[in-house]
């Protein structure tokens, strides 16, 4: 039987959210917490793109895509946010940084090297 990947991912969700709602009001201060419209707006931002739209792209991707293929997104995501950190915040970009994105490009490729001999041997005269 076919579970629309909306469902498989907003029932947990819905669950897990009500029930961190519920301790964090029998358990934290909620004196200090300010509902600003930029607060709310920042809130269900994330809670729309962040993970609702998130989880939904990967349960329908993993029925499309090769898990291995899938599994590597959770390494290019931090790479995505860093870049848009630069680009939209004016991050700055450390040395550090560029070594650490170049492990994580080569621990790609090191996963898919099958896949890129095939191309090389495909497109390539004389490729190895």
């Amino acid at each position: 039987q076919e579970i629309s990947p909306f469902v498989v991912s907003f029932v947990p969700m819905a669950i897990s959210a009500g029930l961190l709602l519920a301790g964090s009001a029998v358990l934290e201060d909620t004196t200090a917490v300010q509902f600003t419209p930029a607060a709310l707006f920042s809130i269900i931002f994330l809670a729309v793109f962040g993970t609702v739209v998130t989880f939904v792209s990967y349960f329908w991707l993993l029925k499309r895509v090769e898990v291995v293929l899938l599994s590597l997104t959770s390494f290019v995501t931090p790479l995505i946010a860093i870049l848009l950190g630069v680009i939209i915040l004016g991050e700055h970009v450390s040395p550090q940084l560029f070594g650490g994105a170049s492990l994580v490009f080569l621990g790609i490729a090191s996963a898919h090297l099958t896949e890129l001999r095939a191309l090389v041997q495909r497109y390539l005269p004389g490729g190895r």
